[in-house]
């Protein structure tokens, strides 16, 4: 219960970090480049001090240091980025949703099984409430394992399920690499 009071936390940070982004804060060639770089290529390194390098010079996120901690989370921060992870460990990605506008996030384009393998249904989580309003949003948590060596690319959406043929209001992808 505590992780999950810590997660919570944490999303709701990174909510209020993203909004005042949005607030016009944000550069959007920035953003442009941030895709760009999503759909470029890059070459996998097997070494450690070269995926190392890799990591530091291509704005890799790092594993958790601590052996205690084999789950990683991502949240809409990491959006755009690639995310170094190693066999065996958790991958949770926790996302801000309201599901009372008729908007949630789905899995688009589903990573390499071989990969990386969804361990249950997305599930949501309403923000603290303490006034009982009506629509307050929450985030919502779809977790993964790391199943094998490689890489891989992970797209998420937030849209209205009825709504297929329109752009989704929000796009969440990164790639993969695990060792």
């Amino acid at each position: 219960m505590e992780k999950r009071k810590t997660i919570v936390i944490a999303a709701i940070v990174v909510a209020i970090f993203v909004t005042s982004l949005s607030m016009g804060c944000v550069d959007q060639q920035k953003e442009e480049s941030v895709t760009e770089e999503h759909q470029e290529s890059k070459e996998v390194v097997q070494t450690d001090d070269a995926a190392q390098k890799l990591k530091e010079s291509e704005g890799v996120k790092k594993e958790p240091d601590s052996s205690d901690s084999n789950e990683v989370l991502l949240t809409a921060a990491d959006n755009g980025t690639e995310v170094g992870v190693k066999n065996g460990q958790a991958l949770a990605v926790v996302l801000d949703s309201n599901p009372t506008t008729g908007y949630e996030w789905e899995v688009a384009e589903a990573p390499d099984v071989q990969v990386l393998q969804q361990v249950s249904e997305i599930e949501y989580e309403s923000a603290p409430n303490p006034e009982d309003m009506v629509g307050v949003g929450g985030v919502q948590t779809i977790r993964f394992n790391v199943v094998g060596a490689g890489r891989t690319a992970l797209k998420m959406v937030y849209r209205r399920s009825w709504e297929k043929d329109e752009a989704p209001a929000e796009i969440f992808a990164i790639d993969v690499v695990a060792r």
